[in-house]
């Protein structure tokens, strides 16, 4: 594979992310416009009645600030809509851009939280971190490590769907031979060998190639051992 056919593979394959996760995203955008439109038929509702509430200052009082209260709940059905468009828009946005100092960890759990759009894993894994302090500060592309993180949690989900604990632990640290290393610790099967032939359907056609593919893109090592995903991630500095 050549470098033009590696990120053009890449790319599709980040595309392809966003399609496996669409489902979450409308439950992301529905669930906010719901509460806004049923806020806004309460609020109907609620200024209806205040001309006949002119003489009791009391329940106009009252009535007053349940409408305020209407408004606070949309304000914020709003505040999360725009956030989750702006993750998504962030994302791409990241993809043309080169090397920039990133703090390792704070990347990180933004990426999970995109990925809280995955409703099994919103609503059935627990997510643990094992992260240095002071947090790794390096100069990265941003997509590079996205793109580790997607891969790698696609296949630790693979492994989790028929397990009683499902817990993914990410760990960050340093090797000795000055590379970055990130590590998923998933509570289900073991991983298989990189190359078996008993990956899972999803695995095998989706994450696994995607996961092979940005390895190869930017020169990182993966290894593979029992509930362990180990990837080794060049980088240009640290701060």
């Amino acid at each position: 594979m050549d470098g033009s056919n590696g990120v053009n593979s890449v790319q599709v394959f980040r595309d392809a992310v966003i399609g496996h996760l669409a489902k979450g995203f409308v439950h992301n955008l529905n669930s906010p416009m719901q509460i806004i439109s049923m806020h806004l038929e309460l609020m109907r509702s609620d200024l209806a009645r205040i001309p006949g509430l002119v003489s009791d200052k009391e329940q106009l009082a009252r009535t007053t600030e349940t409408i305020l209260a209407r408004v606070d709940q949309i304000e914020d059905s709003l505040s999360k809509m725009d956030f989750f468009l702006r993750v998504v828009n962030q994302r791409k946005a990241a993809e043309v851009v080169g090397e920039v100092p990133v703090i390792i960890p704070d990347l990180i759990r933004r990426e999970i939280e995109f990925w809280q759009s995955d409703l099994f894993l919103k609503h059935q894994v627990h997510v643990d971190y094992d992260f240095p302090d002071p947090p790794h500060v390096v100069t990265i592309k941003e997509s590079i490590v996205r793109d580790l993180v997607d891969g790698s949690v696609g296949l630790c989900l693979g492994r989790l769907k028929e397990s009683d604990d499902k817990t993914i632990k990410i760990r960050l640290g340093s090797g000795s031979n000055g590379r970055l290393e990130l590590a998923f610790e998933q509570s289900g099967k073991p991983f298989p060998e990189l190359d078996a032939a008993d990956w899972p359907l999803e695995d095998k056609l989706f994450f696994l190639p995607f996961l092979k593919a940005v390895l190869q893109d930017c020169r990182a090592d993966m290894e593979l051992a029992g509930n362990r995903l180990k990837i080794s991630l060049p980088f240009s500095g640290q701060e």
